[in-house]
């Protein structure tokens, strides 16, 4: 039936067909794809993108949706996860190799870090990996929409949209690419300008318009002109502030014609290239050198928590400097002539002490470490096919006299002396054990070299559990196996705990004699210990067993007598020598190993699919039986209310209660009144059979309310049903399916707030 005439009410708005939360939703996800491409830096390829793409579109839609049903922000936060599980379950399936449905999925995870511990950014592609950066922009865009949508802070979605920026950064430590900050950048003014438009379309609504009133459109390109230069801004100044190196402010960064230059870090390149699929040839050379020559790169002289670091560097113009701290002995110069091909670096390959270099391209050297150093354009690559020359001295200590030198101050000792406050006592004891009965530093560093060439140990390039302190505990402790990063770093640390001055250095091995050259394969690539002896400088240790052979210099002979207290010591023999070190006793080895238990044997195929179909099957039932829960306590209240039994007037105002419920759930406002001002009011809303049973009931509350003696005989349950059927006759699908399952009156009279 047709409403009756109410021209003193204005005309019901129109139905919006986009909504402020849709723009949101949209914006959201358009933002955190635009604030994903970042994590590129890290992996080679885009396919991580391909998922992450449709992960971050399904969790906008499912925002936008759900907000459009009004059924609040705690129920979109539940159907995203459940969908972004579900997601992650379905792509892992896919992906997976072996193992049941989630052993496969968290097995993913594992392959993930074990992926990235082993491999160099930007690392090779993985599955592991992909679901990982999959996963991890889906939190970001659930993150983000709560804090746009649910608790309304725009601005403050820069958090997790920089943190997908500043992973990469932070971790590679070398120069971050322009398209990646204007990337995340643009990601956010994308949500800003989503909710300007979103706060200038809500401001003037129900105000008429002037003629000079700026369109939606134009507020929100103001709101760009003003965004776009502070986040410019924003950016210029980061880049001038300092920046934090080993828990120090510092604006010692190596500088370029350009200005500051940020230094990839070489252990990351040492565990890509020893994992490479395929061995290949890198660098060939020619030299005066008998027997070869280490090809170094750099050092790492800082050592905390976090393991073994680049810092303190000055970069300098050529001509190189003589090696730091040699003054007691002269060394012999050899030249050495180096081809570099498949191979792309900052730090040029030399003999250690480089002195004098030609080679094409802009180079400066660091003078505490020597090292040589790219400042050019595409410095990361400067290395790639080069051909040069470099003259060094050849620094071969004799034994003799380094076993009788003492340890002295290098110039780089503020970060190759310290040793972190928080380093595990059993590291200081283990050094204590090994060198107690060593009387010259060199001895001492001997007897840890020995330690760790000695069977205990065991040459492995697999990935071993743990980082930074757990990790060289498990390596000296526990597996006792490594490559050549494990070694030097524990003996690096080991010696520093004996008062020697240490770092770790990072090259290549001499590579295999091939004729009169020699050839340098990607497998070569090295890391070993440099300590630091007073008139001899910086001396090349080799812990590292298998791979190569310890210098003449660092192996003790037979038949000496160490610590015999007569002040001799014992003169070295050539490489190879046994050295009758005393070393700790190892402890002893069970003669079998005890069984551990048994893995089950793995279900079928179909098993595992009906496991994960019921467990679908289950959460959505569960959540249907939560989404059910404000639906049934409001059915529950309608059908106490509405009873044909008990007293008149609790019937009559359980009646009216009921009449003031569904009003709230239709998204009314109650009234204010009396009775019959109430039924009026609510009437003009209502059709007109809807409206005469809303006159009847305040009637009859009237009269039962005030009248000293009423019978009442109408069907008060057909009455109230009458006003609510009217009330939602006409509304549109997202009001009634609120009104049923997430009824209004029921979250306002949890806050006192229905009148």
């Amino acid at each position: 039936m047709a409403r009756p005439a109410r021209a003193a009410n204005p005309a019901p708005p129109r139905p919006q067909v986009i909504t402020s939360s849709d723009r949101a939703s949209v914006a959201i996800g358009l933002g955190v794809i635009l604030a994903a491409l970042p994590l590129k830096m890290l992996v080679m390829g885009w396919s991580y993108m391909w998922l992450t793409i449709p992960l971050v579109a399904l969790l906008s839609m499912a925002s936008l949706v759900v907000r459009r049903l009004r059924l609040g922000s705690l129920m979109t936060l539940i159907v995203q996860i459940i969908l972004m599980t579900a997601f992650l379950l379905a792509v892992a399936q896919s992906l997976k190799t072996e193992g049941g449905i989630f052993s496969g999925w968290w097995g993913l995870y594992e392959q993930a870090s074990e992926h990235i511990m082993s491999q160099a950014s930007p690392m090779e592609p993985n599955a592991g990996v992909t679901l990982l950066f999959t996963t991890f922009m889906g939190v970001i865009a659930i993150l983000t929409d709560v804090m746009v949508q649910t608790i309304q802070r725009p601005a403050w979605s820069l958090l997790p949209l920089a943190m997908v920026w500043v992973i990469p950064t932070f971790t590679l430590r070398n120069e971050t690419p322009f398209w990646t900050v204007a990337a995340m950048f643009g990601g956010y003014l994308v949500i800003l300008l989503a909710d300007g438009v979103n706060v200038t379309a809500w401001w003037p609504r129900g105000v008429r318009r002037r003629d000079t009133d700026r369109t939606n459109g134009a507020l929100a390109l103001r709101s760009a002109l003003i965004a776009v230069p502070a986040l410019v801004l924003a950016m210029v100044g980061g880049m001038a502030l300092p920046v934090l190196m080993n828990g120090e402010w510092t604006r010692d960064k190596p500088k370029g014609a350009d200005g500051p230059l940020t230094m990839s870090d070489p252990s990351l390149d040492l565990r890509r290239n020893l994992n490479q699929p395929e061995d290949r040839e890198v660098i060939r050379y020619s030299t005066e050198a008998e027997d070869g020559v280490y090809l170094r790169m750099t050092s790492l002289p800082a050592f905390d928590g976090t393991g073994w670091h680049s810092s303190g560097v000055q970069l300098r113009d050529m001509p190189l400097d003589p090696p730091p701290g040699v003054t007691s002995v002269d060394y012999d110069t050899i030249n050495t002539q180096i081809q570099v091909t498949e191979f792309g670096s900052e730090y040029l390959p030399a003999p250690y002490a480089p002195q004098e270099l030609q080679v094409d391209g802009e180079w400066k050297y660091d003078p505490d470490s020597l090292m040589v150093m790219a400042t050019g354009d595409n410095r990361t690559e400067a290395t790639r096919d080069l051909e040069y020359s470099v003259s060094s001295l050849d620094v071969q200590p004799d034994g003799q006299g380094l076993s009788q030198a003492q340890t002295g101050n290098p110039p780089d000792a503020r970060y190759t002396v310290p040793i972190p406050e928080d380093l595990p006592p059993e590291l200081f004891e283990l050094s204590q054990q090994l060198t107690s009965d060593q009387p010259t530093p060199a001895l001492k560093a001997a007897a840890i070299q020995s330690y760790l060439r000695s069977d205990e140990f065991t040459y492995s390039t697999e990935p071993q559990p743990g980082t930074g302190y757990d990790a060289l505990q498990n390596f000296l402790f526990t597996d006792k196996k490594g490559y050549c990063e494990q070694f030097a770093g524990s003996m690096a640390v080991l010696a520093r705990l004996a008062g020697i001055p240490s770092r770790v250095a990072v090259g290549f091995l001499p590579g295999e004699k091939q004729g009169d050259d020699h050839v340098v394969s990607i497998r070569d690539y090295h890391a070993w210990p440099e300590l630091y002896f007073e008139g001899y400088g910086w001396v090349r240790f080799e812990p590292t067993p298998s791979v190569g052979v310890a210098p003449s210099w660092t192996v003790v002979g037979q038949g000496s007598e160490e610590g015999n207290g007569q002040g001799e010591t014992p003169e070295p023999t050539q490489e190879g020598s046994p050295s009758p070190t005393p070393t700790p006793t190892p402890s002893e080895k069970p003669d079998a190993p005890l069984p551990g238990p048994v893995d089950p044997p793995e279900s079928p195929a179909w098993v595992q699919t009906l496991v994960f179909i019921g467990l679908v099957v289950g959460v959505v039932a569960g959540l249907a039986l939560f989404v059910s829960i404000p639906f049934l306590i409001r059915r529950r209240r309608r059908l106490h209310r509405l009873a044909t039994t008990g007293d008149m007037d609790q019937r009559v105002e359980g009646a009216w209660a009921e009449v003031r419920d569904s009003v709230l759930d239709a998204g009314e406002n109650w009234p204010t009144g009396s009775p019959r001002v109430i039924g009026k009011l609510v009437g003009e809303r209502l059709d007109t059979q809807s409206a005469r049973a809303m006159e009847v009931l305040s009637l009859i509350v009237e009269r039962q309310r005030y009248a000293r003696s009423n019978s009442v005989n109408a069907d008060l349950a057909a009455i109230a049903q009458d006003v609510r059927r009217g009330l939602l006759h006409d509304q549109d699908l997202s009001t009634k399916f609120a009104a049923n399952w997430w009824p209004r009156s029921l979250w306002l009279g949890l806050f006192g707030r229905k009148s």
